[in-house]
């Protein structure tokens, strides 16, 4: 499913490029990985409750650079 959220991120493997599909895909996959790619592709839509929430959950899934830029975040809104 990771993939096929990549390939439609990318329109890469015959797929358009799709960001709606890309979500789908991301959303259901369940890796650490595909959340932080879901996090940032909702960033970039401009949906920071969603991006918010699924950085959370990379985060809290082990992805090293979720935890990066969640403590990032946070450091920055303190300031």
């Amino acid at each position: 499913m990771h993939n096929l959220g990549v390939a439609h991120l990318k329109g890469a493997g015959g797929f358009p490029q799709d960001r709606e599909a890309a979500l789908h895909w991301l959303e259901r996959c369940g890796s650490a990985d595909a959340m932080y790619h879901a996090a940032r592709l909702h960033a970039e839509l401009g949906r920071s409750e969603q991006a918010d929430r699924w950085l959370q959950r990379a985060a809290g899934a082990g992805h090293v650079a979720a935890q990066q830029l969640k403590h990032r975040l946070q450091h920055d809104s303190r300031i």
